[in-house]
């Protein structure tokens, strides 16, 4: 026999918990549902209330990350987690990262070769 907790469990949880859970108000999971209707479809009940289970939840989650952390469009999050046209919409994040790491590699290769061709103490002593 199952426990409360079990049955609850199996049966998926309520849009009003999973929004508690995610941290996201529940009128903004329902408009994700449409916006990522290929990546995002709770269960329905007979009375058509949604029904999330952990996969939804850990998708849920993905879509708020990508949306409000990593400042991704919706069509560009859409997108990735498609797994179409990845490259264009994650290379512009870092491309700055990448011209500031090749702006430093620059300067110490600069430093490098300004030790290298600077007399040493030990020879401008003699």
């Amino acid at each position: 026999m199952e426990t409360a907790l079990n049955q609850t469990a199996s049966k998926g949880l309520c849009i009003g918990d999973v929004a508690k859970i995610c941290g996201v108000p529940a009128h903004t999971i329902r408009f994700w549902e449409r916006e990522f209707a290929a990546q995002l479809m709770p269960d329905r009940t007979n009375g058509k209330q949604r029904r999330y289970q952990d996969g939804d939840i850990s998708q849920i989650m993905r879509i708020k990350n990508l949306l409000w952390e990593d400042k991704f469009s919706i069509e560009g999050a859409r997108k990735l987690l498609n797994g179409t046209q990845l490259l264009p919409f994650v290379a512009p994040q870092f491309r700055r990262n990448v011209s500031d790491i090749h702006d430093l590699a620059a300067k110490i290769v600069n430093l490098i070769q300004q030790n290298l061709s600077a007399p040493a103490a030990s020879e401008k002593a003699a």
